[in-house]
């Protein structure tokens, strides 16, 4: 009768972690449905182009291309803030920057100077990314002040 007890109460357990999941993700802010087309214009990108990406497990993510042709805005959201962010070996040089009336980070993908340059905001449910790459792989002195200026562009639109 107590192995029964306690499978009962482990399966108890492992369920309301899965609905606990299921809550936490139901909660992280979606770009796609977040961000009006108006917003996107005036980041400069065409809303009619969105695609929504690979969605990683507890990850919104969205894309678009900008007016130019040359590059792509991708805006995606987390459960996890910065703090993790910042663990995670996916990602480096990690430099303060300020967005408006709001502290955020510049990082890359991997150490990687022509991959793109995001833009990562920690906000009540996580954390807010912006990023703009390019196929011509031009540095991040070119892609970061264009992801600052276009998260700049969005920020009202973010969540807080």
């Amino acid at each position: 009768m107590r192995s029964v007890m306690a499978a009962l109460v482990l399966a108890a357990l492992i369920g309301a972690c899965a609905i606990q999941g299921k809550a936490v993700q139901a909660h992280v802010w979606d770009p796609c449905t977040g961000l009006p087309d108006q917003a996107l214009r005036q980041a400069g990108a065409v809303p009619m182009t969105k695609n929504e990406t690979g969605q990683p497990v507890g990850w919104h993510v969205c894309r678009w291309e900008t007016t130019n042709g040359r590059y792509w805005l991708v805006v995606s959201s987390s459960g996890d803030g910065m703090s993790t962010i910042r663990r995670d070996a996916t990602y480096s040089d990690f430099q303060t920057a300020n967005v408006g009336d709001r502290v955020g980070e510049t990082y890359l993908l991997a150490n990687d100077r022509r991959a793109g340059c995001t833009v990562g905001i920690d906000t009540a449910f996580g954390s807010v990314h912006v990023e703009m790459t390019n196929e011509k792989g031009e540095s991040v002195e070119v892609t970061c002040p264009l992801a600052l200026s276009v998260s700049l562009a969005l920020l009202r639109y973010l969540p807080e």
